[in-house]
């Protein structure tokens, strides 16, 4: 019998995914709790799509790798498509179409706080993502 079980069974994979869902919804919840606080009903539902999509297209630089995410450079095509879908999320309140699907132009104070705990929730999983294969290698 095996001292220990394998750190890279499903379990601990599960564990890892289970502590990044909890950082995540933090970051729903703060983006929330900040729209509720100063958005229209509209807002609420544009400015947690803006940070949901932004936050998990935006992970996968940090989960892609055992790495700290500066030090593994991703492909450019993985670069390219991150980028054109955080543009695109971006764009979407300001577009024609914003209107079709609900959506309402969001303040740019209220913009620059979603990037704030976007880039606290990247940093958390970056921290996380450490300690947890520091934890996982005994």
């Amino acid at each position: 019998m095996a001292d220990k079980a394998s750190r890279h069974d499903g379990y601990w994979s599960q564990s890892l995914d289970d502590l990044l869902g909890a950082l995540e919804c933090t970051a729903d919840g703060l983006s929330t709790d900040e729209a509720r606080q100063r958005l229209t009903r509209y807002g609420q539902n544009t400015g947690w799509f803006v940070e949901s999509v932004l936050s998990a297209s935006l992970v996968i630089f940090v989960l892609r790798s055992r790495l700290p995410f500066l030090h593994s450079l991703p492909s450019r095509s993985m670069l390219a498509v991150a980028g054109l879908v955080a543009a695109a999320t971006l764009a979407s309140p300001y577009s024609p179409l914003a209107a079709l699907i609900g959506f309402e132009p969001l303040p740019w104070p209220y913009l620059v706080v979603v990037l704030v705990i976007v880039a606290a929730y990247l940093a958390s999983a970056e921290w996380v993502k450490r300690w947890f294969y520091r934890w996982a290698s005994g």
